[in-house]
């Protein structure tokens, strides 16, 4: 859900070696959500060189990478963070946003619900309230995936979103349940060159729990 305080998410980067210059790559097994996860974080965190192997472990032992048992010997990092609270969205932010909407140009913000359809309609209820965030735009989070765990091409992926009506220009925040499946979406719209892009970290375990908040359903 939420990232820790800045200070203690600094000291654990440091305690596992990574510096504030420091390139990262994160992997998980491919097409799954915690290497995307992390990527956020580090952006959120203001890191600037952060990146997401494309098809995680199971496409580098596919292409013959090699890998070791043996543990990373300790190393001496400092983390310094420049929080940039714009890629972190909470839930008075969103309800401000559906709020502004009202005052903004046609279609100038995009909502992006990163669960199934099924979650999305309220059919698959994970929360006290079924459906979404009024407005929320569905794209499955595995619709950005080959068979094999890879990205599919970028000129596929900007087709997706521009077909559900989400331009590079428009201001886009994502959630899902807890924030983890919304970190991918995140991730491939950064790596498509959205610029303003934030993650709803609260996401419908927050949102879906709260009978103050607006909530639609249905197809």
């Amino acid at each position: 859900n939420y990232p820790d305080a800045k200070e203690k998410l600094e000291a654990l980067f440091a305690t596992k070696g990574i510096g504030s210059d420091d390139r990262v790559v994160a992997y998980d097994n491919g097409a799954e959500t915690p290497a995307a996860r992390l990527f956020w974080t580090l952006e959120y965190l203001g890191h600037a060189r952060a990146a997401v192997l494309d098809g995680g472990l199971k496409a580098w032992l596919a292409r013959g990478g090699a890998t070791t048992t043996e543990p990373a010997p300790p190393r001496a990092a400092r983390f310094s963070a420049a929080v940039r609270p714009e890629r972190l969205h909470a839930k008075a932010d969103c309800e401000r946003m559906l709020a502004a909407t009202t005052g903004m140009p046609a279609g100038a913000v995009a909502m992006l619900d990163a669960r199934s359809p099924e979650e999305w309609r309220g059919d698959d209820v994970r929360a006290k309230y079924a459906g979404r965030i009024p407005g929320a735009i569905n794209v499955d989070w595995r619709e950005h995936f080959t068979p094999d765990a890879l990205l599919k091409p970028p000129a596929a992926l900007l087709q997706l979103y521009r077909s559900r009506g989400v331009s590079p220009d428009k201001e886009v925040v994502a959630y899902c349940q807890t924030g983890q499946r919304s970190s991918v979406t995140y991730w491939v719209l950064r790596l498509l060159g959205y610029q303003t892009v934030a993650n709803y970290a609260g996401s419908w375990v927050e949102w879906g729990n709260d009978p103050a908040t607006p909530k639609a359903a249905g197809a």
